[in-house]
Parts: C-alpha cells; sequence; structure tokens
C-alpha cells in the first residue's frame, strides 16, 4: 500500500508554482561601517586565540559592514513600498532522486568499505554493492520527499533589526608548505618529489556581532509544504551568522 502510494506521488502532477507580483512596506536599509577587527595574519608562533569583547571593534583592521535601519526623525525605523516579483516551486522529484542517489551512494561506499575491514571480503564487492543499495535507497527517499512538496506564498511578520559589532573570534590553525626537492640518478632521469611541512601558524578572525528588534513589517514568504509532517515550512532567508543581543 506505501509503495502503491510512492509510486502514485512520483508521477501525480506538480503542484501549481508560485509566481505574483506584490507590493508591501519593507523595511529601509543602509549598509554601515559597524567598526573593525584585526586583519588575518601568518605568525611562527600558535600562541592567543580565543574571544575579545571591544565594542565597536578596535581602531584599525578589517572593517565589518551590515544592512541596518534608516530612522525617521522621530526615531522610528522608516518602511518604503517595495514590488517584487515572487517565483517559487515545489521541490523537482527527479533532482532530489540525483541528490539523494549520490549522497545515498557514498555514504554507502564508505559503509561497505568498513564491513570489507571487519569481515575480510573483498572491498570492490562490499563497497560496490553497498554504494548500489545506498543510492537506490537515497534516491528513491528523496523523490518521495520531492514529490510530496507543496507550495504558496504567505505574508509573515519580520523583525527589523539593529546590529552592534561587540568583539571578534580569533581561531589559530597550522599553516602548510608544499615543499619539493629533485634528484637525478645514475642515467640522468630526473624525479620531482614534495611533501606537506608546517610552517608556522594561520591567525583568523571573525566578528561578534549583535542584533536586536527595533521594530517589524509584514512581508511575502514562500513556503512548502509536507503531508508526512503536515506543516508549512518556510524558505530558508539569508543570514549572515550574527546572533542576538
Amino acid at each position: 500500500m506505501k509503495v502503491h502510494r510512492f509510486v502514485e506521488r512520483i508521477f501525480e502532477p506538480r503542484p501549481k508554482p508560485v509566481d505574483e507580483n506584490v507590493s508591501y512596506e519593507n523595511a529601509a536599509l543602509q549598509t554601515r561601517d559597524l567598526g573593525s577587527i584585526p586583519h588575518d595574519y601568518w605568525s611562527p608562533f600558535g600562541f592567543m586565540g580565543g574571544y575579545t569583547h571591544c565594542p565597536g571593534g578596535v581602531g584599525h583592521g578589517r572593517s565589518i559592514y551590515r544592512d541596518t535601519p534608516v530612522y525617521e526623525p522621530d526615531g522610528k525605523p522608516r518602511v518604503d513600498v517595495t514590488s517584487e516579483h515572487v517565483k517559487a516551486q515545489a521541490y523537482s522529484v527527479p533532482l532530489f532522486a540525483g541528490l539523494g542517489a549520490v549522497g545515498g551512494g557514498g555514504l554507502a561506499y564508505g559503509i561497505g568499505l568498513l564491513v570489507s575491514h571487519f569481515t575480510g571480503l573483498p572491498s570492490q564487492l562490499t563497497a560496490g554493492i553497498a554504494a548500489g543499495v545506498g543510492a537506490a535507497a537515497g534516491g528513491i527517499g528523496l523523490a518521495g520527499y520531492a514529490a510530496g512538496d507543496r507550495v504558496r506564498l504567505e505574508w509573515r511578520e519580520f523583525d527589523i533589526r539593529e546590529k552592534e559589532l561587540v568583539g571578534y573570534y580569533e581561531s589559530v590553525s597550522p599553516h602548510y608548505e608544499q615543499r619539493c626537492h629533485t634528484t637525478t640518478d645514475s642515467e640522468g632521469k630526473s624525479k620531482t618529489e614534495c611533501e606537506s611541512v608546517q610552517n608556522g601558524w594561520n591567525h583568523s578572525f571573525s566578528p561578534d556581532v549583535r542584533y536586536w528588534s527595533v521594530g517589524s513589517y509584514v512581508g511575502p514568504q514562500v513556503v512548502h509544504f509536507q503531508e508526512n509532517s503536515g506543516q508549512w515550512t518556510p524558505d530558508a532567508r539569508p543570514e549572515d551568522g550574527d546572533k542576538p543581543r
């Protein structure tokens, strides 16, 4: 019964896509320099690392930019009328089947190698069989997921966020260089050999930007529905990795 329903879902007509022109009041934003954090650098030493709290950043270095609200004279965030064409469609069954087959096959291939290691069976045999089974399972699984997908446009409330640079993180990792040398044998044939050698440390910096809500607006949001879960899930909006204050 479940297999029959799965096949029906694969071949049933695809749901109607979203294709609408919409207008709404969107938050007016401006790109602002929040401050600076140190530039990445190389050092022969691997000390330091961790977190540094410094509101507004350091006096020099790499500038950190974020989109922040534009305010009206009364201190409220400004909203402007925005028009856009929203297009979205349900997930593609062939595409998801292909992605599932690739992912499932790769994972299962590794499992097959482990089976070979512990059983002594030929690795080509166990890895090949496992990869085939995994590819089929992964392809069927994601194809079924896509076949059950529906899409629609909703209107939802979104925060207008002010942002502040409050510090930065420093990570330290080994720096490797490739060094090669060429040798010539007695017959005049040359051979080049290369190896990776650690030479110092890379110091990398990332910002700690915090946000808080200063208002809100109602805008369009594409959402997907899965009949298995019975829930409408919104498409992910671009995020910059910032955290709430």
